[in-house]
């Protein structure tokens, strides 16, 4: 496996660690109320790494909202195929 397929792997988890993290905390403290700084600190990574992947918090937010709809979605397309 090449050195860029891992570190894209690596970053793609990441992603997923911080979007997960982002939108657990924000369903349990709303938005406004949650830091870029405390949603770092329970993935376990540097604010800096979340700004690299995300440029500011709303688009974290947003990102996070699409994330959860898609796995929302996922789960009623899959029922529905399953009844047909």
């Amino acid at each position: 496996m090449g050195e860029s397929k891992i570190r894209k792997q690596q970053m793609e988890q990441r992603t997923q660690q911080i979007l997960h993290t982002a939108l657990k905390l924000f369903c349990k403290k709303g938005i406004e109320d949650t830091s870029v700084e405390e949603i770092a600190k329970t993935a376990g990574v540097g604010p800096a790494t979340i700004y690299r992947y995300f440029e500011t918090k709303a688009e974290l937010a947003i990102s996070a909202g699409i994330a959860y709809w898609q796995m929302i979605a996922g789960k009623y397309l899959y029922s529905l195929s399953q009844e047909s």
